[in-house]
């Protein structure tokens, strides 16, 4: 091996190390491309020839993951904080460099901004599914009749050995 291919082989190597690094963060493809200064279709040629690689993705697709569970904790649980806007105007309350609360127009005060505690339910729904399917999954049922309410009539057919379901 040559000293330039040893050269553009670490240069390659940091690049897929500096990917990996932003996917565990981000989870998107395009914006861990762009972090990395790679083309975002070099991750997929990564991807098919080298098996090192698409394990370090793998466990970079976990962290993630987490990374995006735990955001998502975040707005379903403990919520956030939303500015309060009326009349196209933040509201707030103005104080002074001691933190009492002082007019507007005082010199040097400050805005302290009103907020309202907003919580995501369908994260939460989400959440639910995901951590405990068996009891939060939608469930659904269909039930079929024949002409004015009669029943199907059904026969059912199995393989010689098979037991009864």
């Amino acid at each position: 091996m040559s000293t330039g291919n040893g050269v553009h082989h670490e240069i390659t190597q940091a690049k897929r190390r500096a990917f990996l690094a932003a996917y565990g963060q981000m989870g998107n493809i395009t914006l861990a491309a762009e972090a990395a200064h790679v083309h975002r279709r070099t991750h997929y040629v990564w991807l098919e020839q080298d098996h090192a690689y698409k394990q370090a993705f793998a466990e970079a697709h976990e962290r993630a993951m987490d990374v995006l569970e735990a955001e998502a904790y975040r707005r379903a649980v403990e919520g956030l904080d939303e500015p309060v806007i009326y009349q196209g105007k933040l509201q707030g309350i103005y104080v002074d460099a001691e933190g009492r609360t002082v007019t507007a127009y005082t010199p040097g005060a400050t805005l302290i901004p009103l907020t309202v505690k907003k919580y995501d339910t369908t994260l939460l729904i989400f959440l639910l599914n995901g951590g405990r399917p068996e009891k939060f999954r939608e469930r659904r049922t269909v039930e079929l009749s024949g002409r004015d309410g009669a029943a199907i009539p059904l026969t059912l057919v199995m393989a010689e050995g098979q037991d009864v379901p």
